[in-house]
């Protein structure tokens, strides 16, 4: 008996170990840096954290300049350049003239313009910043000194150390083209840019142009073509239905998950939800919201961006923002 009990207890103990290794390994420090490095690599990824599962914030090119600030494992913290996306709330900000003015200490920047996403930096009050848009609750600004993103750090160098070359197949390289062609169409279509995708295929397919690869780059080209024009006409329909509809989405170039009078139904064992959204009289789901207080919209028409999930047959709106339609 006794040897079984010892046995539980090192196995107990090997596995409390392990996650305490791990929780170390996942609370890894972020060490100084100060260097100014340039990108050795085509279209790398600046991520919100230091992981490859983090949000791609933007992408940046071959022989772009950044200023280093930071390493954790192989990943390098990197100022945010200006064409990257941030957000802060405008409860933070008092604005004039396109120049806002931070009014509280700590205020928090966002990578998108909902309080569920990532947080890339903070600033101090009576710190300026410049407003590019503003959706309801929230301003974009462009990123200011103060956020951050990072990179993986084989992608940086330091300015004046030689650049390693690998040697990559044409096959490799057109692979790599049709992956980033890809996941370009995954993103929401605000966020989606192909002008840049279409140019590397152009310069792939003239510089290869009597292989296989080079006539398939040319086909593809063309095709983006087409699909560009596609994108721009749906961003255009998507600009032009919500100014019709007078709704200004939390969420660029989104439109609202689900619209109509929000009605308090109790919490029942079993339901989803104590509220729930109805359209011209027909129910349509339940809504709950970690962020927004629903019962302030009871019995009024709203617009609601979130998430639709649906759970054991029926439609549930998790809310990032509600909006009253008026």
């Amino acid at each position: 008996m006794r040897t079984v009990i010892d046995t539980r207890l090192f196995v107990i103990t090997s596995i409390c170990l392990v996650f305490a290794f791990f929780a170390h390994a996942a609370e890894e420090p972020v060490t100084p840096e100060n260097f100014t490095g340039q990108i050795s690599g085509d279209r790398v990824n600046v991520r919100a954290s230091a992981v490859t599962s983090s949000e791609i914030l933007c992408q940046l090119k071959k022989g772009e300049s950044v200023e280093v600030a930071g390493k954790k494992g192989k990943w390098f913290m990197i100022e945010l350049p200006s064409k990257a996306p941030v957000y802060i709330n405008k409860a933070n900000v008092t604005s004039m003239d396109g120049v806002g003015t931070v009014s509280e200490n700590n205020a928090l920047l966002r990578t998108a313009a909902t309080v569920s996403s990532s947080v890339v930096g903070k600033l101090n009050k009576d710190v300026t910043v410049k407003i590019l848009k503003e959706y309801l609750d929230w301003y974009e600004i462009a990123a200011p000194k103060g956020s951050y993103g990072w990179i993986y750090s084989d992608y940086i160098k330091k300015e004046g150390e030689p650049c390693v070359k690998k040697d990559i197949s044409l096959y490799e390289s057109l692979s790599q083209l049709e992956e980033d062609y890809k996941n370009e169409l995954k993103k929401p279509l605000r966020e989606i840019e192909l002008k840049w995708l279409l140019d590397e295929y152009a310069k792939f397919a003239v510089e290869n142009k009597d292989t296989p690869e080079g006539q398939q780059a040319a086909l593809r080209a063309e095709e983006i073509k087409l699909k560009i024009a596609e994108i721009e006409h749906l961003k255009a329909k998507q600009e032009y239905d919500a100014k019709i509809k007078n709704i200004s989405s939390p969420r660029p170039g989104e439109t609202p998950v689900a619209s109509g009078v929000l009605l308090n139904v109790g919490r029942i064992s079993g339901r989803l939800s104590g509220y729930k959204i109805v359209k011209d009289g027909k129910f349509t789901g339940y809504v709950t919201s970690p962020k927004e207080d629903l019962g302030r919209y009871v019995n009024l028409p709203v617009n609601i961006w979130g998430v639709k999930k649906d759970v054991r047959g029926t439609a549930l709106y998790e809310a990032d923002a509600v909006q009253i339609i008026e």
